[in-house]
């Protein structure tokens, strides 16, 4: 077969284009389709086409239906777990290629599946689990078969269509059909088609990254007006390409769909809560990086003279600081004794800091496979006493038999395993200090206390958080190179919430969430990706969530000329999108009037077109705890506007403790007592915080 490259036009040979790989999911310019039926979503296959040849990490969410039944996301592991290890679920057949790394291939938490997959195993085991697969063969479903009939009904249909693929008609009038949907025979169902289009086009790109230079290679048409403009031999040329290039695409999609209806597969459906041919699989998604965004500004927000008109504490609220992890060294987190000189941070084998607990869930991904629970379990501390060896020991047996059997997460038995030990101790059983400042520094801002003493020596003017005597949780999602992604913080967000429903009373009272997540906008409704739907449900708990709005407010465009500065409107970044949270931007520390809102900040409306962000505080060049000791850094960000906010709402609820578990009325109270500054609503959201204000209004 001759190369592609022997016609005009654009041949790709390692990837495909952002741009291409939309056409191929949306259609062509002409006829455009902005919405798609596929569960797996665009920003999936877009990165497939991007980087082939290489696995990538996957979020899939379980099936959940009311009629036909839901579905756990430990039975969805556990199921993708016994497919993925049948030859079946790759092309050629035969042992699977192994993973760079040591990171799971398939994790999960309480309501979703961390997978990583190759190109292969997407298509053969989620796509035969998902709910599009099975309305494949309802085409062929007569409304009077009888319900127990309908499942081997489908099944029997969508095996009748994938043979028509291995037919010489049925390829030839698929390969006409991708290439003009608007000619498609009426019995091959439009996602087929679809399908066959999206999967035949990323699997010749995976081929050719395998063996380079192997025919044929991937073509890309020519738009009808320069088709026009070819002299009629590289026209004929050109069209000759073209077919081969469809051909190819169809045989591509023959070799990787082959046997999904065998008798295996059923497997899954032994799996399925119900024992039968029923959906897993609602929805699968990139698992996203998460990001970390980066003192008169107390006065600013009016946190200071809250404190001088009211008699306020916060020593019994606690707020969770998901973030690369705070140090709790730091003076600005000692206890005191009494108002003067303050502990040693462990001093006579106790905690003697305000940060209750520490969790590294950088690993919780590591704990939740099968695969990888031996490893992760081997870097944590076995233990100092027998007591604590004998209580490991038991978690580790039950965690494993949970795995095994696909059981719901017991954040009980995670969160002893994941527990940072709060005291000194040699070695690795110790206290274990984050590497990443941003979470310390972010921690100083809503709870430090750098009051200088008699002991330490510091200065008295060293600064002072919004609530210095609040308590916080440490809970670490960014590791030691501040990275992160979207499983590590849902599964931190879930804990909060399982941390109140196991006590009386309220453990946690609020989170902040200085974290910056990309909306990928073709990909859900804005407000409604994973990380944004699992804040929704701490929220509904009770509990007050404030994250940063991003710093995605400045760009800087190439153009002709070169750089150009400009600002971005509808920039705000998840978890900002969810409608319940609070989502904080940046503005001046102590002048907001002057300077108004900071150019990186992160602007609304939202893609929806709902008003963000909802309240503006100081994030620039912000001064608060670093490190270990009592150093102090500068930072700017809306990362360290979002603290001010958290700690205004503490205040709130320390000063009228009804507004405990009222989230909706916290945040009510914060936006409507905000100082206005003059600006843009959707850049400045309901304006600067007053923390005096909000107290004074209840």
């Amino acid at each position: 077969m001759p190369e592609a490259a022997d016609a005009p036009g654009a041949r790709v040979t390692d990837a495909l284009s952002r741009h291409q790989i939309e056409a191929l999911i949306y259609g062509s310019p002409s006829t455009p389709r902005f919405t798609q039926d596929s569960p797996v979503l665009p920003d999936v296959w877009i990165r497939y086409a991007e980087v082939p040849g290489e696995p990538h990490e996957l979020l899939l969410t379980p099936f959940q239906d009311a009629q036909v039944g839901t579905v756990t996301a430990g039975q969805l592991s556990r199921a993708l777990k016994a497919c993925l290890a049948l030859p079946q679920a790759r092309r050629p057949p035969g042992p699977p290629v192994p993973h760079r790394g040591r990171r799971a291939s398939v994790a999960y938490n309480q309501s979703t599946v961390l997978a990583r997959l190759w190109f292969d195993e997407l298509v053969r085991v989620v796509l035969p689990l998902s709910a599009w697969w099975h309305r494949l063969g309802e085409t062929g479903v007569d409304s009077g078969t009888p319900p127990d009939e309908r499942a081997s009904v489908r099944r029997q249909r969508r095996r009748e269509l994938l043979e028509t693929l291995r037919t010489p008609e049925g390829q030839a009038a698929l390969a006409v059909a991708v290439r003009n949907p608007a000619v498609a025979p009426s019995q091959l169902p439009p996602d087929l088609i679809w399908m066959v289009n999206v999967i035949g086009s990323l699997a010749l790109v995976r081929d050719h990254v395998r063996a380079p230079g192997a025919p044929p290679a991937l073509w890309w048409p020519l738009d009808d007006e320069a088709v026009q403009k070819l002299a009629p031999a590289e026209a004929e040329r050109h069209e000759e390409a073209l077919a081969r290039h469809y051909r190819a695409v169809v045989e591509r999609v023959i070799g990787l769909t082959e046997g999904l209806e065998d008798a295996p597969w059923g497997s899954a459906a032994t799996l399925s809560p119900a024992g039968q041919d029923q959906p897993m699989v609602w929805s699968v998604s990139l698992n996203r990086e998460a990001r970390a965004t980066m003192w008169r500004s107390r006065a600013t927000v009016k946190a200071d003279a809250a404190a001088r008109v009211f008699d306020i504490t916060c020593r019994e609220l606690a707020w969770a600081v998901i973030d690369s992890g705070v140090d709790a060294r730091h003076i600005a987190f000692r206890r005191r004794k009494g108002e003067g000189e303050r502990y040693e941070p462990f001093e006579n084998g106790r905690n003697r800091t305000r940060i209750v607990a520490s969790y590294d869930f950088s690993i919780v991904r590591h704990l939740l496979s099968e695969e990888t629970l031996d490893d992760a379990l081997a870097e944590l501390p076995a233990g100092r006493n027998e007591q604590e060896i004998v209580q490991r020991r038991s978690d580790v047996g039950a965690l494993q038999r949970r795995l095994e059997r696909g059981s719901e997460v017991d954040w009980d038995i995670v969160g002893r395993l994941i527990r940072i030990p709060h005291v000194e101790a040699p070695g690795r059983e110790g206290y274990r200090p984050p590497k990443q400042q941003h979470g310390t520094h972010v921690a100083g801002i809503l709870a430090g206390d750098c009051r200088g003493s008699e002991r330490d020596g510091s200065s008295a003017a060293m600064p002072m958080g919004i609530c210095p005597d609040l308590q916080l949780y440490d809970l670490r999602v960014l590791d030691d190179r501040g990275e992160g992604d979207e499983f590590n913080v849902m599964a931190a967000l879930q804990f909060v919430r399982h941390l109140n429903s196991n006590h009386d009373v309220m453990v946690v009272h609020g989170v902040n969430l200085s974290l910056s997540i990309r909306h990928d906008i073709a990909n859900f409704a804005c407000g409604r990706t994973p990380v944004c739907e699992e804040c929704e449900r701490l929220v509904g708990s009770g509990i007050v969530v404030v994250t940063a709005a991003g710093n995605d407010g400045y760009l800087q465009y190439l153009t002709p000329r070169g750089p150009q500065d400009s600002y971005r409107s509808i920039s705000i970044t998840d978890p900002g999108n969810a409608a319940g949270v609070i989502t904080v931007g940046s503005t001046h520390r102590f002048q907001p009037h002057t300077s108004g809102v900071s150019y990186f900040s992160s602007r609304g409306p939202t893609g929806d077109g709902r008003a963000k962000p909802d309240l503006v505080a100081p994030g620039e060049k912000i001064e608060a705890p670093v490190g270990g000791g009592q150093d102090v850094k500068r930072m700017d960000g809306t990362s360290m506007a979002a603290p001010h906010v958290s700690g205004a709402a503490a205040l709130l609820i320390a000063r009228h403790r009804e507004l405990a578990g009222q989230p909706a009325r916290v945040k009510q109270v914060l936006c409507a007592t905000a100082t206005d500054l003059g600006r843009e609503r959707y850049f400045q959201g309901a304006g600067l915080v007053d923390t005096l204000r909000a107290l004074q209004s209840v």
